[in-house]
């Protein structure tokens, strides 16, 4: 065997001595050089990774399903809430009451008309200002000493 490699080395053009040398050094087994064949076996890893690329293909094509649908949705609802808005809703007097203070937006109180009525009264009655509170009392006048300002107020 070591004959058979070190001859088609000198054929090739490589010194005699030197063929030898490699061969040696190679260890070259004639016999195991006979039966290396080319056959193409797969790793189990291919398999798993092309399931695993079906499976991808699988969630991605579902996921564009579902896209569809989600923009279905978002349009019926879109048109459904555009319909809402188009209605104006009748609100009870209480909100009404609520409406003229200027501090609900029209959102508020179409949340506030789902409110039991007993606590609508408590708020709308709250929001009257029985006192007048936060209005100037009395007349305007110029600035004094603090201690006189004590005294008399």
């Amino acid at each position: 065997m070591e004959k058979e490699a070190t001859a088609a080395l000198a054929m090739k053009g490589v010194d005699h001595e030197e063929a030898v040398k490699l061969v040696k050094a190679a260890n070259i087994n004639v016999a195991e050089l006979s039966n290396f064949s080319l056959d193409v076996s797969e790793d189990p890893t291919v398999e798993l990774l092309k399931q695993a690329a079906d499976y991808v293909d699988a969630l991605e094509a579902q996921i564009e399903g579902l896209k569809l649908e989600l923009t279905k949705q978002a349009s019926s609802y879109e048109e459904a809430l555009a319909k809402a808005q188009e209605v104006p809703v009748e609100l009870p007097e209480q909100i009404t009451k609520l409406a003229s203070s200027a501090q609900f937006t029209q959102e508020d109180l179409e949340e506030l008309h789902r409110v039991s009525p007993q606590v609508l009264q408590k708020v709308a009655s709250a929001m009257d200002e029985p006192w007048g509170m936060g209005n100037g009392v009395g007349f305007a006048r110029p600035k004094t000493d603090p201690l006189l300002d004590f005294i008399l107020g």
